[in-house]
């Protein structure tokens, strides 16, 4: 199931879309077993400027985003393996609710102060592996779900070889076009207005991944608790009431 989520997504990536909402609860599992990705509600086009910058008040899934995303309201195909991070953890977890014990305003800081969900009890070395790299602070270093699926062929059928995209002929010249990924970093990994954006910011005191007028561009306006589960920053206080569900409402300053 995990290649098979990783294997849509890089056909995705390949039609420059970005999902922008991958959790577990939009991947559907069929009598066969196999695994569709849905809810494309919050996907964007992306194939002029690569980028979708959220500018309006609404509703985002705080809990599944990249800090980049969360911090400056950038967009791209590096956030959604962010998310996919996010979506392991929620598969070996048996779906618990990711950061619990956290508010929404509270996952906002913790992963803006570059805090991770903790190795699930059990996880399998591999996978843990791929959760750590693709929640790699700088989106550059984070992999392609090409990437991800190489990694995790080896375990799986053989019947995957006749359907995925990694193995179609347009996946093999996705995989060839991105080796240059490799020694060139990819417009994906630019900031959308250079005026807003100017560098990239590599100091550890920094919150915000690009520099701009706004110390925060996406602000929480609303926020939920949950059950203590993920560790925290020691000087957070948890509340103890329990959330709806993932979302939160965000808007630009």
């Amino acid at each position: 199931m995990a290649a098979e989520i990783a294997d849509g997504m890089a056909y995705l990536a390949a039609k420059k879309f970005i999902h922008r909402d991958l959790a577990a609860r939009n991947c559907m599992v069929s009598a066969d077993y196999t695994v569709k990705i849905g809810d494309f509600g919050m996907a964007r086009d992306i194939y002029e400027t690569d980028y979708y910058r959220k500018e309006s008040k609404g509703l985002l899934p705080v809990r599944w985003m990249a800090p980049e995303s969360l911090a400056d309201g950038v967009f791209t195909s590096d956030s959604d393996a962010w998310s996919y991070g996010v979506v392991l953890w929620e598969m070996v977890t048996l779906a618990e609710q990711p950061y619990q014990g956290l508010a929404n305003e509270q996952v906002f800081q913790f992963v803006v102060a570059r805090g991770t969900l903790d190795r699930p009890p059990d996880c399998p070395n591999l996978l843990y592996e791929i959760m750590q790299v693709c929640w790699k602070w700088r989106p550059y270093d984070r992999p392609l779900f090409t990437d991800i699926v190489d990694k995790l062929e080896s375990h799986i059928g053989q019947d995957f070889r006749l359907v995925s995209f990694y193995h179609s002929r347009e996946g093999e010249e996705y995989r060839m076009n991105n080796r240059e990924r490799l020694y060139n970093p990819p417009a994906l990994s630019q900031p959308l207005h250079e005026e807003q954006f100017v560098h990239w910011k590599t100091s550890d005191e920094e919150v915000s991944l690009y520099s701009g007028n706004a110390d925060r561009p996406a602000e929480i306006l609303n926020s939920y608790t949950h059950q203590r589960h993920s560790r925290p920053p020691s000087n957070y206080h948890l509340e103890s009431s329990s959330s709806q569900n993932g979302y939160n409402a965000l808007s630009s300053m």
